[in-house]
């Protein structure tokens, strides 16, 4: 197979997120995968939690407006792919750091579970910040 370049690959993961609206980031992430895994692109799952208290389930996005929740359960999915993490809040990709910097919940404890290697052997790593 061809090698694919990054920004080409960037441009058709931000043609499938675009329609993905808020509280879509599950199958927003779902839908990058499958199309990772047709085209033989490896990429990490990334799920963000709120790990402070029992029923905290909001976070906020810089990029969101900051005044609204993104998700209604603590969790928010992003997919990474040649260094850049996409979501359903944006067609354009951020660093990982980038990323994670983005999002504020109540208690300020994050986890984040990946799912390293989509698309060939597949690895849970966690990691609290």
């Amino acid at each position: 197979m061809e090698e694919l370049s990054d920004a080409w690959v960037y441009q058709k993961i931000g043609e499938i997120v675009s329609p993905f609206g808020l509280y879509q980031c599950e199958p927003c992430a779902m839908a990058v995968i499958r199309w990772l895994e047709e085209n033989q692109i490896s990429g990490n799952l990334l799920e963000l939690r709120t790990l402070g208290y029992p029923d905290e389930d909001f976070i906020l996005s810089d990029r969101a407006g900051n005044d609204e929740s993104i998700t209604l359960n603590g969790k928010h999915y992003g997919v990474e792919v040649r260094g850049l993490v996409f979501d359903n809040l944006s067609v354009e990709g951020l660093s990982r750091e980038n990323w994670l910097k983005d999002f504020h919940c109540q208690s300020g404890d994050f986890v984040i579970h990946i799912r390293a290697g989509v698309g060939s052997n597949i690895t849970w790593i966690i990691h609290e910040f």
